[in-house]
């Protein structure tokens, strides 16, 4: 059980119109991700109309034409490394700047409105670009290029 008012746990599963609520109750979102596949909870956020701020690295460096992008440092994933475990440096982590992570928060801060007033401009753009129905005809189009179709 977590005591602190300020955290929220929510267990079990969600609707999507449930989703966007909880969304809905956030100025912003901070997702300075090392080493994120894709990075659905920024996108989903940025759909709601929200700034968010997000390692523009993995995945998530298809979508840092919108948002608040920070830049990231390739470096070892030194997975296990200092908590009793000695393994092998394995793939890789993006360091996100951390100067660039103050940044975009002082951004926020100082320059709400109009960081606000650009995500909700670029909520219809993400809706339209990274749709489910899209996602899926690029993956069909790929496939059936592989395939010699």
């Amino acid at each position: 059980r977590i005591e602190d008012p300020r955290v929220n746990l929510e267990t079990g599963p969600i609707t999507t119109a449930a989703l966007a609520d909880f969304y809905g109750r956030f100025d912003a979102l901070l997702f300075p991700s090392r080493s994120e596949g894709w990075g659905m909870i920024p996108t989903e956020f940025m759909a709601t109309g929200a700034p968010a701020i997000f390692t523009n690295a993995t995945g998530m460096a298809e979508y840092a034409h919108y948002g608040l992008p920070v830049s990231a440092k390739q470096s070892p994933a030194l997975v296990g490394v200092g908590r009793g475990v000695d393994a092998p440096a394995w793939g890789s982590w993006f360091e996100p700047d951390f100067a660039e992570v103050v940044d975009r928060l002082r951004e926020l801060d100082r320059d709400y409105d109009r960081v606000q007033a650009q995500a909700a401009v670029e909520a219809s753009l993400i809706t339209a670009e990274f749709s489910w129905d899209r996602t899926a005809a690029r993956i069909i189009e790929r496939l059936e290029y592989r395939l010699g179709k």
